[in-house]
């Protein structure tokens, strides 16, 4: 069984930072297995200031989530995951990242390291303080080796590791402080003990006087014990160690199995500091969930239920949902059924005729129209009827997402997004861009440009006939469930329905983030399936199961 004794060397962290190097460990979650033992280093540099106890509490949490330690995988396997998940996360987080991480897992009698950018990995052997064999891939590397007892390890930062090399690590005639320490200077120190079965042998009976006791005996009886020469080990550690905490991770020197350990005969290299990284407390969750919201882009909304479908019709399965200048629009796909309310009185009511696969709402001045089994329907809600009906083109029929602009309605084929004229009564479709990836397009819209939603997440942009080189970020989290893309040349940004995280994205014409939009906490959207913006963007509705939502930003 391994105790590790561990010694935390970090510069002072502001609150607000574009440099930062911190390290968690295994002692600091108290929801961690106790048959592990784990340390995180990373330093972390953007092109502007972030909240640091965010960002961490982000790494923290993205690398527990994954490192689950069991028989499914080995945990090295399982430690690259998860520092390639942290590695992504940081680029989430925010822009032109600079991140470096190095991880390490004792379990048993074995160390797994897992590295990723320019951080450091070392073994204080003897004399000599020496990188770890690593086995590299690319910007990755990592290495699972058996420990020995009284083995020195070092994790560091690249700039811990230029301005304190090897060669005068050893021979230091002062602490370090962390006043000493640049922003992207860290490391932790790392002693293993293995824990040693005590083995007791009576002696045999004899007339001599018994021995006095001697620090290798115990009473009548001697106890054998593993010595290996410390001396220079110890005396790094303390020297390093100075002003700094010496953290016993894992409840004092951690045995792995919660174990108190036994008091050593060698004197504790433990001092204060205020400089201990402290884990936030509970009372200000609430406080930290607003800085994760802050650093997410996340605006809390309160919506109110407009009306609930299901009051009309105890069988609706609402699908989609569409807002106009006077009214608001539900369809059911699988009943063929629309229902409709002005937005001055909250009443919905079913229309009177049916639509088979109705889908595609929108409100093209004061009519709504939408795509059913036959073909494009302009609808009256006033005079309550088909004002006009395109049947489909019978080469090439619209069977995915379709939009209506410009007189023209674009929809998708196969592979193909088609660009549909109204040639008498019915729609007459040109291929206007083919490729693959159309066969996975959930939703697509129009502000001049046309952006395409696809069943990963991702997005495509064409301008003038052209695919541009486009790409989502400032993302936590991926679109995991897309749903609906909505783009109008009136709204300053596009909006994007993720049903998995129950959210509303809104991206700028580059497809940066410009915020989401989430109820508060304990509301959450657990089965949003639809939204409708108002021109001005200050009106939204959602469709959340059977219930419609209303709100305002």
């Amino acid at each position: 069984m391994q105790k590790i004794k561990s010694q935390i060397i970090v510069p002072n962290t502001p609150e607000e930072s574009d440099k930062i190097a911190f390290v968690l460990s295994s002692a600091d979650n108290p929801e961690h297995k106790k048959d592990s033992n784990y340390f995180l280093l990373c330093d972390f540099a953007s092109s502007k200031k972030e909240n640091t106890q965010v960002f961490k509490k982000i790494i923290h949490d993205t690398f527990t989530h994954i490192l689950t330690l069991d028989d499914s995988a080995p945990v090295l396997q399982i430690l690259e995951k998860a520092t390639r998940a942290c590695k992504e996360a940081a680029d989430k987080f925010s822009q032109n990242v600079v991140f470096n991480v190095v991880a390490a897992v004792f379990v048993d009698d074995f160390v797994h390291i897992s590295i990723y950018g320019d951080a450091k990995a070392l073994y204080l052997d003897g004399t000599s303080v020496m990188p770890m064999n690593t086995a590299k891939e690319g910007k990755y590397a990592g290495v699972s080796e058996k420990v020995l007892d009284g083995k020195v390890i070092i994790l560091c930062s690249l700039d811990f590791y230029k301005n304190f090399p090897p060669k005068t690590l050893v021979s230091l005639t002062k602490p370090i402080l962390s006043q000493d320490l640049d922003s992207l200077s860290s490391a932790v120190i790392l002693k293993v003990d293995m824990e040693k079965k005590v083995q007791l042998q009576a002696e045999p009976a004899s007339q001599e006087p018994k021995p006095v006791p001697t620090g290798n005996s115990v009473g009548g009886y001697k106890l054998r014990r593993f010595v290996i020469p410390l001396a220079l080990s110890l005396a790094v550690l303390a020297l390093i160690g100075g002003f700094l905490v010496l953290r016993n991770r894992l409840g004092g020197a951690s045995d792995g199995g919660g174990q108190k350990d036994q008091e050593s005969s060698v004197p504790p290299l433990i001092e204060s500091t205020p400089n201990a990284q402290v884990e936030p407390k509970s009372e200000v969750k609430g406080e930290l969930s607003k800085k994760l919201d802050e650093a997410n882009k996340v605006k809390r909304v309160v919506p109110e239920v407009f009306y609930d479908i299901s009051i009309v019709d105890s069988k609706a399965a609402p699908t989609e949902l569409a807002l106009g200048p006077e009214y608001v629009a539900v369809a059911d796909a699988i009943q063929g059924k629309i229902y409709v309310s002005s937005l001055s009185v909250a009443k919905f009511e079913e229309l009177p005729q049916l639509f088979p696969e109705v889908k595609t709402l929108s409100f093209t001045g004061t009519f709504l129209t939408f795509s059913d089994r036959e073909g494009i329907k302009y609808y009256d809600l006033a005079k309550k009827a088909v004002v006009n009906s395109y049947f489909a083109d019978a080469v090439a029929p619209i069977t995915g997402a379709s939009i209506e602009y410009s007189g023209f309605t674009y929809g998708f084929f196969a592979d193909k997004l088609l660009k549909y004229a109204k040639v008498g009564n019915g729609l007459k479709g040109v291929v206007w861009a083919q490729e693959s990836s159309f066969a996975d397009a959930v939703s697509l819209g129009i502000d001049g440009s046309i952006y395409i939603l696809f069943k990963t997440g991702d997005i495509a942009k064409y301008t003038g006939g052209v695919k541009e080189d486009f790409t989502i970020v400032g993302l936590d989290k991926n679109i995991q469930k897309p749903f609906k893309l909505l783009a109008d040349s009136a709204f300053k940004q596009f909006y994007v329905g993720d049903g998995a995280e129950g959210r509303l994205l809104a991206f700028d014409s580059d497809g940066v983030l410009s915020f989401q939009l989430k109820p508060e906490e304990g509301s959450e959207w657990i089965d949003l399936r639809s939204f409708g913006i108002s021109a001005d963007e200050k009106t939204f509705f959602t469709l959340v199961g059977t219930k419609v939502y209303e709100f305002s930003l």
